[in-house]
């Protein structure tokens, strides 16, 4: 059993359960191949699976959906991936963790955590990290990340994908 992993045992009356299994820190991966270019373009995607933007765009976005979680998980925080080269001028990233949640009418569209202005003027390895209280995954909730980036001159932006924490009970 992993280090991250705890058994559990549970009764209800007579009935007793042995040996649930609870994950912690779990991490599922969402890779860009899986994503597509948002509202504002700009990125283009690559045979490799890599989400790029060339130099000198602005504010692009690339929309990562999250699969893999359940029910009854918690979200507990997210990363992203990838690379920054830049030779000198300015390359900005932003990224949100955004929950979508069913409801009467129009859905609501709300944050749940974000990583903001990682900025850079030089060569840089894109793995920055949002950490936030738990936050419960029901059936009536759909998970997605939104990438925002701008380039200067002689800058690009590769994005490989997202990871996303998870406490599973």
């Amino acid at each position: 059993m992993a280090a991250d992993e705890v058994m559990k045992s549970l009764s209800v009356g007579q009935l007793e359960v042995e040996d649930l299994l609870v994950r912690t820190d779990m991490v599922i991966k969402c890779p860009a191949a899986a994503g597509f270019i948002g509202e504002t373009a700009g990125f283009e995607q690559l045979d490799d699976g890599m989400a790029i933007v060339d130099n000198s765009k602005t504010a692009c976005t690339y929309i990562i959906p999250v699969t893999g979680i359940k029910d009854g998980d918690y979200i507990s925080g997210f990363a992203i991936y990838g690379g920054v080269t830049s030779g000198g001028t300015t390359v900005t990233v932003d990224a949100s963790l955004k929950v979508l949640t069913a409801a009467s009418g129009s859905p609501t569209n709300a944050t749940v955590g974000s990583i903001t202005q990682v900025s850079k003027t030089g060569n840089y390895l894109l793995n920055d990290a949002a950490n936030f209280a738990d936050y419960e995954v029901s059936q009536t909730l759909g998970f997605y990340i939104l990438v925002t980036v701008t380039t200067g001159a002689d800058a690009e932006v590769e994005l490989i994908g997202a990871n996303i924490t998870v406490q599973q009970f």
